[in-house]
């Protein structure tokens, strides 16, 4: 009975790998955002921003002291770098809403089940206490 239900469970796990198979769009915006959420990038930008700076104040002055154009580009990169974060996420929630799903289906039919077997083993307790009291 257990291995039965082992080769349904790993059934029902290929086909849901196989169903899951991101598209290049997804690819790419999973590693942008695994990117853009690590110490690496935090790491790497906070070198860029603090070399821009000190270049811009003790080198050669090509953008002033407001910074506009390390603004600029700040703003483009939140801009390019959201929506891959909210691409990855909303992929991830439905994956996650799928499997609650069926984790609830799961537990429906485990409930069940149990109900059925407990109906059983009264029924069998009935039939032993008539049985013991003959």
């Amino acid at each position: 009975m257990l291995d039965h239900l082992d080769c349904q469970v790993d059934e029902i796990l290929k086909k849901e790998e196989t169903e899951n198979i991101p598209t290049l769009s997804e690819i790419t915006a999973d590693v942008v955002s695994e990117f853009g959420g690590s110490w690496k990038f935090i790491i790497i930008f906070m070198c860029f921003f603090g070399g821009w700076i000190a270049f811009n104040l003790f080198v050669y002055s090509f953008d002033q002291y407001p910074f506009i154009l390390l603004n600029l580009i700040l703003s483009c990169i939140s801009v390019f770098q959201a929506p891959f974060i909210l691409m990855t996420q909303n992929r991830l929630t439905n994956i996650d809403r799928k499997r609650a799903e069926n984790d609830y289906r799961i537990d429906l039919k485990v409930s069940l089940e149990i109900v059925e077997l407990q109906k059983k083993l009264d029924s069998t307790l009935e039939k032993l206490d008539t049985y013991l009291q003959k």
